[in-house]
């Protein structure tokens, strides 16, 4: 007759949390310092909740690149990498995961995004400069300072920790 053993296994679980980041420039770093918080972007549809943005990209995301409007002809152009670290610097805050950071599939339910045109519009808007929607996190609520884990700028060939005001752009 076989015998029936009973085996004990522990089981140890590793979750593996990304890193999060918010890109930015450095006149935009230095009012989040002064302000506390990563605040909310304005509601980018009708009827939506505003969110701070954030990303898993390690090197940069790409949505956070800017436009800029000329004074006098009043056209619009939208920065490069490489443009906007010129004019404007690059900076990014590493910040903790907590209850309140959300993935993008799910963060975009809980803005209210019910049109799925528009959806879709910022997926591929996405895409077409680099970025990739799976990477966009975010808070529906401002992200204070007590989450901030790092502040770093960009030197121009990599990312090095932000010390003072003196390491900026402005």
């Amino acid at each position: 007759m076989p015998r029936i053993v009973r085996l004990k296994v522990d089981f140890i679980i590793f979750i593996f949390m990304e890193i999060l980041y918010h890109y930015t420039h450095h006149k935009a770093l230095l009012g989040i310092l002064k302000k506390g918080e990563i605040k909310l972007a304005k509601a980018s549809a009708q009827n939506t909740k505003p969110i701070a943005w954030l990303s898993i990209d390690k090197v940069f995301e790409r949505t956070a690149l800017k436009t800029v409007r000329d004074p006098i002809t009043k056209q619009t152009t939208n920065l490069t990498f490489d443009e906007q670290f010129e004019k404007l610097g690059l900076a990014r805050i590493e910040v903790k995961h907590t209850k309140k950071i959300h993935t993008w599939a799910k963060l975009k339910h809980l803005a209210n995004y019910r049109d799925l045109s528009f959806i879709h519009g910022l997926e591929e808007v996405g895409l077409e400069c680099g970025a990739k929607p799976s990477d966009w996190y975010g808070s529906l609520t401002p992200i204070t300072k007590n989450n901030f884990i790092k502040i770093e700028i960009f030197n121009g060939k990599k990312w090095v920790l932000y010390e003072n005001e003196n390491q900026l752009n402005l």
